[in-house]
């Protein structure tokens, strides 16, 4: 029997580290059940994914101008894997929902057995409801990371069964000890208390595909923020906010505050609020760009609390039972916090009193923090058994 070729289509080597975690992840446990498999990882650079070795081959696809070239890995594939958790949505760029969904129809199209697994869902402009419902419902399977999200894809129309699961991320592999030690000694963190924050310029979206730009505008080319409706003002005031936040946390002489690039659309934000508080040895930049998945969590492991308007800033130190603070501009985060029993952790990114409402929730969190740390490692373990049914019903259809 020939080997099973799998495709694995989403936003890699963007560097985007939450992405990636739930590549590595997939890329694990599919290996777990079906050794044999030849797995194929897409990748949007043709050397961000290096350091993937797990993966039998990464697959260089712009996705915003080889659309033949994905056409042609799904139709040399005997499954094809849609792991972009937040492909439904165009609150980012348009360009990911109508990426995703050719890739849908193609495989429609191609008679290639298609999985969109651990999906999520968002905000989609109505002329494009018709087209992303039609697009699921041609799909041989479909599972979504929580119980808003099914809900979400129902409202939307969509007809098929949608079974919940959870988030791929959470059951990657732990980090070794010495990694943890090892990140700790680069950032620095010793035995000061550690309170990040992971900031998001909700402000620049919706990106747009632009040829022509100049340089600082573009996330990375071709996608280009737009700042619209004062945008650019909003952001100064979005990061004022942090600065404020973030000297509330530093009040404690013996924290440090990492500041967390998850994917590289937060460095500009996040080097703005650096130079605004200009505590350089007090607030590490802890950019994903520069680590993996796993260091990436090792660096994790070190934190006390997490403040964040990342949804995978939050997911992934969950697996080291960190408490969370949620400034949310999505559906996402404010999904997980409810579903940890958090909703008094969750704060609207537009909410006036943002700075304030993040304050109090981080005190209350920090006056029951141990009550918090048990709580979130009994709901990992439970997401952590959801998430093992992807895996299965892949195998299964392999089988």
């Amino acid at each position: 029997m020939t080997k099973p070729r799998i495709f694995i289509y989403g936003y890699h080597g963007w560097k985007n580290i939450g992405a990636e975690a739930r590549l590595v992840s997939m890329i694990e446990n599919i290996k777990a059940r079906v050794p044999d498999a030849h797995i194929t990882a897409s990748t949007s650079h043709p050397k961000n994914l290096d350091y993937l070795t797990i993966a039998d081959e990464r697959a260089y696809v712009n996705p915003a101008f080889h659309k033949r070239r994905a056409a042609k890995l799904i139709a040399d594939s005997d499954l094809m894997i849609l792991a972009e958790g937040n492909m439904l949505t165009d609150e980012f760029s348009p360009l990911m929902v109508e990426i995703f969904t050719h890739a849908m129809e193609e495989a429609a199209r191609q008679r290639v057995p298609a999985v969109g697994l651990a999906l999520d869902s968002g905000t989609l402009a109505p002329q494009r409801h018709a087209r992303v419902t039609s697009a699921l419902d041609g799909l041989d399977l479909l599972t979504v990371r929580i119980d808003g999200a099914a809900a979400a894809l129902k409202q939307l129309g969509v007809t098929r069964p949608i079974e919940v699961t959870a988030d791929c991320a959470l059951s990657m592999s732990p980090p070794t000890p010495e990694l943890c030690e090892a990140m700790a000694a680069q950032f620095g963190f010793g035995s000061a208390r550690v309170h990040a924050v992971a900031p998001v310029d909700f402000h620049m979206w919706p990106a747009k595909i632009s040829l022509i730009g100049r340089r600082e505008e573009y996330l990375r080319w071709p996608i280009k923020a737009t700042w619209a409706d004062g945008g650019r003002e909003k952001t100064a005031q979005l990061v004022s906010d942090w600065a404020r936040y973030v000297r509330y946390l530093l009040a404690d002489r013996e924290t440090v505050v990492p500041l967390v690039v998850m994917d590289p659309a937060d460095l500009r934000i996040v080097e703005q609020l650096r130079s605004e508080l200009a505590v350089p040895d007090r607030t590490p930049i802890v950019d994903g760009a520069d680590l993996t998945p796993h260091q990436m969590s090792a660096t994790m492991f070190w934190f006390d609390t997490v403040t964040t308007s990342r949804y995978h800033a939050l997911v992934l130190p969950l697996a080291h039972s960190v408490p969370f603070i949620a400034l949310g501009h999505d559906t996402r985060t404010r999904f997980i916090a409810d579903q940890f029993g958090a909703s008094d952790a969750f704060i609207r990114y537009d909410d006036p009193q943002r700075v304030e409402k993040m304050i109090a929730a981080h005190k209350t969190v920090l006056s029951d923090i141990e009550q918090r740390r048990t709580l979130i490692s009994a709901g990992v373990r439970e997401l952590r058994q959801a998430d093992q049914r992807n895996y299965d019903l892949v195998a299964e259809m392999l089988s």
